[in-house]
């Protein structure tokens, strides 16, 4: 459905990010490279989990609400 979909595209956006912040040309920061990559393996992770309906995809949707508010320069509010 519509939510698998969703998972779908999500998991390849995160993937194609992932692949170029391992690439050795990226130019970002070690630690942000670092820090960015670990959210990519969690949301990964965490992608797995629900589609194996063992996991929740408020997490992953916090994730993605808090980076779309860091690069729009925003403070995300608690939860």
């Amino acid at each position: 459905g519509a939510l698998r979909q969703g998972l779908s595209d999500n998991v390849r956006l995160w993937g194609a990010l992932k692949a170029d912040l391992l690439a050795p040309g990226n130019a970002l920061p070690p630690e942000l490279r670092a820090s960015l990559a670990s959210l990519a393996t969690f949301v990964e992770r965490q992608t797995a989990a629900v589609l194996a309906g063992e996991g929740k995809v408020g997490a992953i949707v916090d994730v993605n609400r808090s980076i779309v508010a860091g690069l729009a320069g925003q403070v995300p509010e608690p939860a």
